[in-house]
């Protein structure tokens, strides 16, 4: 898949809560494939900048620290339903692990009397 395919399946979903960087990833992406493909180096820019200021070097420093913050902030909003699951099925086996302890308690204390017939 490429990255347009793979960005096209998260944009709706991630565009909710991080908007400029659904804006962002793309021209980031375009500005990775003119660098690395060996398209126009000398003329690549970056937002309508040249790559070759440093204030736009800063700003793709920036909102690519800025998308790759978002995208863990949005793999752990993906994984928290799945990770609050396996808390509770722990705390579950629990509960029911200690219930299981007073009931084998309550029979252990009951089985030494003798009944008088």
């Amino acid at each position: 898949m490429t990255f347009n395919q793979k960005f096209s399946l998260l944009k709706p979903f991630f565009g909710i809560d991080f908007e400029k960087a659904v804006r962002s990833a793309p021209r980031i992406n375009e500005l990775r494939n003119t660098v690395f493909h060996g398209r126009e180096i000398d003329n690549a820019k970056f937002a309508g900048k040249s790559i070759a200021e440093e204030t736009t070097i800063e700003r793709i420093f920036l909102e690519a620290q800025e998308v790759i913050m978002n995208l863990d902030k949005f793999d752990e909003m993906i994984d928290a339903p799945h990770a609050y699951a396996e808390r509770d099925a722990k705390r579950l086996s629990e509960l029911e692990s200690k219930r299981r302890g007073k009931r084998r308690g309550k029979r252990s204390s009951g089985s030494g009397t003798k009944r008088e017939t």
